[in-house]
């Protein structure tokens, strides 16, 4: 998390107070004070998210694939897919994700929607799930191809290490209302065998006049189911 200026030159004060704590003239009103800034710092970022009403989405470059965070009026977090490069060990959720959400001063993301199960959309989950504490990673239902086999096999093992569950989208649980948005999960209906693009979750968000549609790599126009 990069600090902001005033976190700045809070550090080089309580640097400064620290190397010259002999030569102080009032030391314990010195620390407590510079104690007394670090706790408002921390109870700003906590509550900042609380007090905000607006709806804002922003799109993540994880170089190829998608990932998304929408950040709701209240403070709830949603993020839809997590990048991923397929047979490197560079992690994307560990070395881009993470360090952009910690940038934008998020802790924790509530909800994760993971839209299909391709290698570019699903493999920088498994450090998002680890430390944000999501309390379970939305999906399609379906595995990923046999061609991707072993990266789907270390991403489950992620999860499970983690303690956060891989749910079909189908069976309940993800929510309709967020800090009054308006939320909807399309499932498209696809015959066996169809291009894995075309099975994607299309996610409709509603607030106020605005509305926004996140439709992974769907490459067709299908009937969906919710």
């Amino acid at each position: 998390l990069a600090p902001t200026p005033f976190e700045l030159a809070l550090a080089y004060a309580a640097l400064l107070a620290v190397v010259f704590r002999r030569r102080l003239p009032y030391k314990r009103a010195t620390f407590a004070s510079l104690a007394a800034l670090f706790l408002v710092d921390a109870v700003y970022w906590r509550v900042m998210p609380l007090m905000d009403d607006k709806l804002s989405v922003t799109i993540i470059d994880v170089g190829q694939g998608d990932s998304s965070l929408v950040r709701f009026p209240g403070g709830a977090t949603l993020l839809i897919d997590g990048g991923g490069i397929k047979g490197s060990s560079f992690d994307v959720g560990k070395n881009v994700l993470a360090p952009a959400l910690w940038r934008m001063g998020v802790r924790k993301i509530d909800y994760v929607m993971l839209t299909h199960p391709h290698y570019d959309h699903y493999r920088g989950l498994g450090f998002i799930a680890k430390e944000f504490a999501p309390g379970a990673v939305f999906s399609n239902g379906l595995a990923a191809p046999e061609g991707e086999a072993d990266d789907w096999r270390e991403f489950l093992s992620s999860l499970d290490g983690a303690g956060v569950p891989l749910v079909d989208v189908a069976s309940g649980g993800f929510p309709e209302r967020i800090g009054g948005a308006e939320l909807k999960v399309m499932k498209p209906r696809v015959p066996a065998g169809s291009d894995i693009n075309d099975t994607s979750l299309v996610v409709s968000i509603r607030h106020g006049e605005k509305r926004f549609l996140f439709a992974g790599d769907l490459a067709q126009d299908r009937k969906s189911v919710v």
